[in-house]
């Protein structure tokens, strides 16, 4: 059991730091994001032939053509997009920090969390979907904006934290059964030397 567990741990501390290279890329993204959207405004106020270019050039290598609605669009969904990845490997991160804290992944409490963590990963993959679907409406109904916006979140991660929470509960039963027997069998020998 010792090996397995280092191996565990091992595994959670490559995912605490996983956790943290993708908080500072999402942040970074999303600071991207909105140097993109100010570009954007600032670009069409000063230069529209210029504008126009860029995103021509942009829309080449997407395989279509590329608007100045559909080039804020991307960038408003693409920061909405980094923002709740953020939000998700902050929480990630807070997991790992915990479990590798209580040094076993077989904890109620860890499980509870990671059950938390799965419902919340599957209703932002959800909620940005549906987000992008309505602001995509409206957006179209202002600028006739018809680009579609790619999200890159999965809802396969939040399943598999799901499974892994229940896994880790069943753990966590486990050993608290094991540890009430070894308590029962030593107050029994207490008792039997006592008298």
């Amino acid at each position: 059991m010792g090996k397995t567990l280092n191996t565990i741990q091992t595994i959670m501390k490559i995912g605490k730091v996983l956790s943290i290279i993708v908080f500072v890329c999402c942040i970074i993204g999303a600071a991207g994001c909105v140097l993109g959207i100010l570009g954007l405004a600032i670009a069409s106020a000063v230069d529209t032939l210029t504008l126009w270019k860029i995103i021509m050039a942009i829309s080449e290598g997407k395989g279509g053509v590329l608007t100045v609605g559909g080039a804020y669009f991307l960038c408003i969904m693409s920061a909405i997009s980094c923002i709740a990845e953020a939000v998700i490997a902050y929480l990630a991160l807070r997991y790992f920090k915990k479990e590798l804290a209580a040094g076993t992944p077989f904890t109620f409490e860890g499980s509870k969390e990671l059950f938390r963590l799965g419902l919340i990963n599957i209703c932002v993959v959800f909620g940005l979907a549906l987000f992008e679907e309505i602001f995509g409406v409206i957006i179209w109904g202002v600028w006739g904006v018809t680009d579609v916006y790619e999200g890159s979140a999965s809802v396969s991660t939040g399943v598999w934290m799901l499974l892994l929470s229940v896994f880790f509960k069943h753990g966590a039963e486990i050993a608290q059964s094991r540890e009430q027997e070894n308590n029962a069998g030593n107050d029994g020998v207490k008792e039997e030397i006592k008298f």
